[in-house]
């Protein structure tokens, strides 16, 4: 019978691709979960945690368009 012990959690990189799967983050004690390519970062069970990597910079900076493709604001 399977326990908790038995499962190992992976966090994949929204970014990254690794062959034809997104890439393992790298788990840290402090319960981060870092992608080695281009630093992307989650705290799984932390949700107003944001990330400052780059590619999450670039798109928070992106301007959101209604669907008749108006610019509606920038965040």
């Amino acid at each position: 019978m399977p326990t908790l012990t038995d499962t190992t959690l992976i966090i994949r990189c929204p970014y990254c691709m690794a062959g034809i799967d997104f890439s393992p983050m790298i788990a840290h004690k402090d319960g981060r979960f870092v992608c080695r390519d281009c630093a992307h970062t989650v705290r799984p069970g932390v949700p107003e945690y944001r990330c400052t990597c780059r590619p999450c910079l670039r798109l928070s900076r992106k301007p959101l368009l209604n669907d008749h493709g108006s610019r509606l604001l920038t965040q």
